[in-house]
């Protein structure tokens, strides 16, 4: 059975990379049938409808006044028509069987267990980055998995050979099936820039529905620095928003809590081997200082819940 595609693109003074973003999209082997913009910054709207009508695409663009993430993909399913929901980043770009990969899996699904479907990502680590957040369980050789701690492990190409079911699904491009979004909302509580509000949403509908990563829908995430936090405020969520996330929903074990605060040690101690080891000493400093504050704040119960 066919089903319909829409593609959902949050953005945020992107303006390139949002271009490159949709030329990939365009030139999918399979189209979407609708792409929905939901735009944070100073985007020409006007530009980008006519781009995206020229290549036969139903476009919708919506500005909010508000900032956040959480609350754009939520504007965005309220909009949406498709059957399936995908969201990707502004910063990605598709593989040309990546949509096609996509839907198979959804087609083929007849009794519609499958809730949720990812492609996998081309990424590299520095030289021995991946040995240490292995040590600190901050990453796994099993792929698409939720470790104790709250993180979650990327697949990435090469990782699977053919579908595998996965915990959870990374916001850079993950689907959905419409129905899904009766029972789960993205978590708008997360603020602005929303820091891991894909594990949070995605580990919720796995709870209901099985999660699918596949080979073919493969794609590269240019990380695009521009409408980033900036390394000290990154620092603190990425000890702070893990605890939120912990706190939400892993198990209160006490293996989970001893798995928390080694990867908490082991966060804190990446970042300095990479200001030691690395350019840009001064953002990594910021960064360690907000790793530190983060994990003061969850001490003292300080920007936990807001």
């Amino acid at each position: 059975m066919s089903h319909t595609l829409s593609i959902i693109i949050c953005t945020k003074d992107r303006e390139e990379s949002l271009k490159d973003c949709l030329d990939s999209v365009f030139c999918q082997a399979r189209q979407p049938d609708e792409i929905i913009i939901v735009d944070d910054g100073d985007l020409n709207g006007s530009e980008f409808i006519e781009l995206i009508k020229k290549h036969g695409i139903y476009c919708q663009l919506f500005k909010k006044d508000t900032p956040g993430l959480t609350r754009s993909r939520n504007l965005g399913i309220d909009r949406a028509k498709g059957d399936v929901i995908l969201f990707l980043d502004d910063d990605v770009s598709l593989d040309p069987g990546y949509v096609e990969g996509i839907m198979k899996i959804y087609e083929a699904d007849e009794e519609g267990r499958i809730g949720g479907v990812t492609g996998v990502i081309r990424r590299d680590y520095r030289p021995g980055v991946q040995p240490l957040l292995r040590f600190f369980g901050l990453d796994s050789r099993r792929q698409g998995v939720m470790l104790p701690c709250g993180i979650g492990t990327l697949v990435r190409d090469g990782s699977i050979q053919e579908p595998t079911r996965v915990e959870w699904l990374t916001g850079c491009n993950m689907s959905y099936r419409r129905r899904v979004f009766d029972g789960f909302r993205f978590d708008e509580a997360l603020g602005g820039y929303g820091w891991g509000e894909d594990r949070d949403f995605s580990f919720r509908v796995a709870q209901k529905y099985e999660l699918w990563a596949t080979p073919e829908a493969k794609l590269v995430h240019l990380e695009d620095p521009k409408g980033r936090l900036n390394p000290r405020r990154f620092g603190f969520v990425e000890t702070n928003y893990l605890y939120r996330f912990f706190a939400k929903n892993i198990p209160k074990r006490l293996l989970n809590w001893l798995a928390l605060a080694w990867a908490m040690v082991g966060i804190v101690l990446k970042n300095v081997l990479l200001l030691l080891a690395t350019s840009g000493r001064r953002s990594r400093i910021g960064q360690v200082r907000g790793n530190l504050e983060g994990m003061l704040a969850i001490w003292s119960g300080r920007d936990v819940s807001s």
